[in-house]
């Protein structure tokens, strides 16, 4: 519905947002963004070491005299983050366009409680399959959360800093991610010496974490969902939306409040840039606008291939990554502790954009992912299972396949309009996810080949080398207005 108070030109209001030189909301509000992102995260590194309890407790045939069956487990956990993919799919292609149409903050309540219900679903199941629904609900709304708060922040960052607080919300994700690996460590396998394991963990027989500590894992990802839904209710709508949907007066309030905000905390006044042309169309149809736009048309398709093959290598290690250890000899206990202590890395991805995201082309960050990827995997490959190599080698794979993911998720929504933005980013991340399930089961099917570790890692960074090249189509956006980027 258009304001009444029609006489407030969107230019101005879209012009005033554009000249804010820094992050112009309550501080508040990044950390609000930032706990439904560490419980996303969280849920999506769970699986990496707590599947294999998981898997004992709850499938037939899949341990031995000599201990658990990696090879089988590795497959299972290719069809399970399949399923769960598939539900991200799913969940993004049809909850984000709503974020388009009725709002970002209504929608991320929306998408973090589906979340949250999933993980508390998948505490009470018995069976694989049981397990395998539990994770689809939970992809449901985890898809749609990641496009939504990736645009949110997007549209309320200033020009020149868009990576640099992308990368900041990815920091949230990294901490989650090492809460959720160290955690499984923890409540999920057997107590071992170090480096072979965590010599007070509780996951081994007879022990508390015994057969639940799995479930525990799942319990208190219900809860992290819970404080986020919560603490989401104080977030105000994104300006940009509202400017799209004709709602001009309530997005010129927020605008002028965090206009006076950064004149308390600079005590200076704000230059305004020059106005630029904004689309205001209240009913417009995000998919006609992707689909029947030749320029938003080249974009989605550039996107959708570099993120499908790109998560094809995210998805291998960010679940697959124990399992892999497992074929180069590692036990269960002391390959999830290679990737709890590789798990630092994920800190460095995050802080690393955060300065230098905006020094190179969007673009530019993809072959550096891959080549940092392929350096710690091969040091992991030829480490002759010397713990030391094997944690640096981690360590430096795990910076290398995520440093470039908050850089591109932020070029994400800047390649299409505010009126379609949600829904350009739920296509191709949402679609994309499938490749990362793909990715598991294939590598999966060449552990079961013994195939050589370093020829996995050497395809993991192939599929990061091949984005690299699909993405030198696409539009340079630093410091560029996203309005000018997308009109």
């Amino acid at each position: 519905m258009v304001d009444d108070n029609s006489n407030i030109d969107p230019k101005k209001v879209i012009s005033k947002l554009d000249s804010l030189p820094g992050w112009s909301l309550s501080y508040i509000f990044i950390g609000i963004l930032g706990v439904g992102y560490f419980f996303t995260f969280y849920d999506i590194f769970n699986i990496n070491v707590s599947f294999v309890q998981t898997a004992i407790e709850i499938i037939p045939n899949t341990i031995s005299i000599t201990g658990p069956k990696f090879s089988y487990i590795e497959e299972l956990l290719g069809y399970a983050t399949l399923i769960q993919l598939i539900g991200y799919a799913i969940g993004t292609l049809i909850l984000s366009p709503l974020s388009d149409k009725y709002g970002r903050r209504n929608m991320l309540l929306i998408t973090m409680s589906l979340a949250a219900i999933g993980s508390l679903i998948t505490v009470f199941t018995e069976t694989f399959i049981e397990f395998s629904v539990a994770r689809f609900v939970t992809g449901l709304g985890i898809g749609a959360d990641i496009a939504i708060v990736y645009t949110y922040v997007s549209e309320v960052s200033p020009i020149g800093k868009r990576t640099a607080y992308g990368a900041i919300i990815f920091l949230f994700a990294a901490l989650g991610s090492i809460i959720a690996v160290w955690l499984g460590l923890y409540l999920t396998t057997p107590a071992a010496p170090i480096p072979l394991g965590l010599p007070f963990a509780v996951g081994g027989p007879g022990k508390f974490g015994g057969v639940i500590g799995w479930r525990l894992m799942y319990v208190i990802g219900a809860v992290l969902g819970l404080i986020g839904i919560l603490v989401r209710f104080e977030l105000p709508e994104s300006p940009r939306w509202l400017i799209s949907k004709g709602r001009i007066k309530e997005a010129d309030n927020i605008v002028n409040g965090m206009v006076d905000r950064i004149k308390k905390r600079t005590g200076k006044d704000i230059k305004i840039l020059d106005n630029i042309n904004v689309n205001v169309i209240p009913n417009a149809s995000p998919y006609k606008e992707l689909f029947l736009n030749k320029m938003y048309l080249k974009r989605l398709l550039m996107l959708l291939f570099i993120w499908f093959i790109g998560y094809m290598a995210v998805y291998i290690l960010a679940a697959g990554f124990t399992g892999i250890l497992g074929s180069i000899g590692y036990s269960y206990s002391a390959g999830g502790f290679v990737v709890a202590v590789g798990s630092f890395g994920f800190i460095a991805a995050a802080i690393i954009p955060t300065y230098l995201g905006e020094y190179l082309h969007r673009r530019e960050w993809l072959p550096i992912g891959a080549t940092i990827t392929l350096i710690g995997g091969l040091l992991i490959a030829f480490s002759g299972k010397t713990f030391l190599l094997s944690a640096i080698g981690a360590v430096i794979a795990f910076c290398g396949f995520n440093v470039w993911v908050p850089v591109i998720e932020v070029w994400t929504t800047e390649n299409f309009p505010a009126r379609a933005r949600t829904t350009g980013f739920a296509v191709v991340d949402g679609i994309g996810h499938i490749g990362g399930g793909i990715g598991i089961l294939s590598v999966a099917y060449l552990l079961s080949l013994n195939v050589s570790p370093v020829i996995i890692f050497i395809l993991i960074a192939v599929f990061l080398f091949i984005p690299s090249g699909i993405a030198r189509f696409g539009v340079k956006t630093n410091r560029v207005r996203m309005d000018e980027i997308s009109p």
